[in-house]
């Protein structure tokens, strides 16, 4: 089974991460965490490109956690201001 990763951030960056990500045997982006919708759809749109999975998409932290997601980590490509606040909850659970 594959190790089900969380992105949280859209952005630019997030675009490198996606690349190296979709590279890797044994890993699955299945979550997308931004408030752009097109954002979210862009990147979801080349990871697919490559891996044929479709992430779900969220427009906030707490809209994920409500969604009783599973995930095994999280990669955290938001600006650093949302670092601590994001850290933190995926620690707490």
């Amino acid at each position: 089974m594959k190790k089900r990763i969380i992105l949280f951030g859209c952005g630019g960056f997030a675009r490198n991460h996606i690349r190296e990500l979709s590279k890797r045997d044994g890993i699955e982006v299945n979550c997308l965490v931004d408030p752009s919708d097109k954002n979210r759809k862009s990147l979801g749109d080349a990871y697919s490109e490559k891996t044929g999975v479709t992430p779900r998409g969220f427009r906030s932290l707490e809209e994920l956690l409500s969604s009783g997601q599973e995930f095994g980590a999280a990669i955290i490509v938001s600006p650093p201001k949302t670092h601590y606040e994001t850290a933190s909850a995926m620690i707490r659970l």
